[in-house]
């Protein structure tokens, strides 16, 4: 099973586009958040379009930097995995949008404490089993989580629930700059970086092995 992943596409359809039409053969969509730039429901439907017409199934969760009204938007579209289980070619997606408080202030932010007890109503069920945890917000000291100065700024919340549950595999987002690909806990944790700046990932799920790879158009 091929999966495109994407995060921090903040706005630009068109390297939306042109990602969608050089990888035809994806058999899914996974969208990590920051769909638009400080945007809500008008600036999301064109990019919401773009991912329609890719004729693929799709799950997606906000960012910091959307708007509430964008998780509406993927809501009513039955593409959100926000707080919820959603099925991906019969995959469970598990997904938690938004982030901690960023160096400037951002529409769709949470505490800590906060995502510990959103995260704590998650996960129930799915031990043991083959599945996916969408979360713009990497998990902390983890290769997806530092900025430039190499510090760690992920949520110790998000890392302590991957490491209790287990996802096959995690994607995420919010820091461009530490796009990776690696293990975290027993899980495969993949920050494509940002989609305005052309990176992107590709995962390939097969019967005894998750593998993904960074690419950049």
């Amino acid at each position: 099973m091929k999966l495109l992943i994407v995060s921090d596409i903040h706005g630009s359809s068109e390297m939306l586009q042109e990602l969608l039409q050089r990888e035809k053969n994806a058999q899914g969509i996974l969208v990590a958040g920051d769909l638009t730039h400080f945007g809500g429901r008008k600036q999301a439907a064109p990019l919401v379009d773009v991912l329609r017409s890719f004729s693929v199934p799709v799950a997606a969760i906000h960012g910091n930097c959307d708007r509430a009204s964008v998780a509406e938007l993927l809501s009513e579209e039955g593409l959100s995995a926000e707080r919820d289980s959603l099925s991906l070619l019969d995959l469970p997606v598990v997904g938690l949008g938004g982030s901690l408080p960023a160096p400037i202030p951002t529409p769709s932010t949470y505490s800590e404490e906060d995502a510990a007890a959103v995260l704590g109503t998650l996960g129930n069920g799915l031990d043991g089993r083959e599945w996916i945890f969408l979360v713009h917000q990497p998990p902390s000291k983890s290769e997806a989580d530092r900025i430039a100065s190499g510090r760690h700024v992920g949520s110790r919340s998000v890392a302590d629930f991957i490491i209790k549950h287990r996802p096959s595999l995690v994607c995420t987002g919010h820091i461009h700059e530490s796009f990776s690909v690696s293990r975290f806990a027993d899980s495969l944790l993949v920050n494509p970086g940002s989609l305005k700046d052309g990176r992107y990932a590709v995962a390939e799920l097969g019967p005894e092995e998750v593998t993904a790879e960074l690419l950049r158009i």
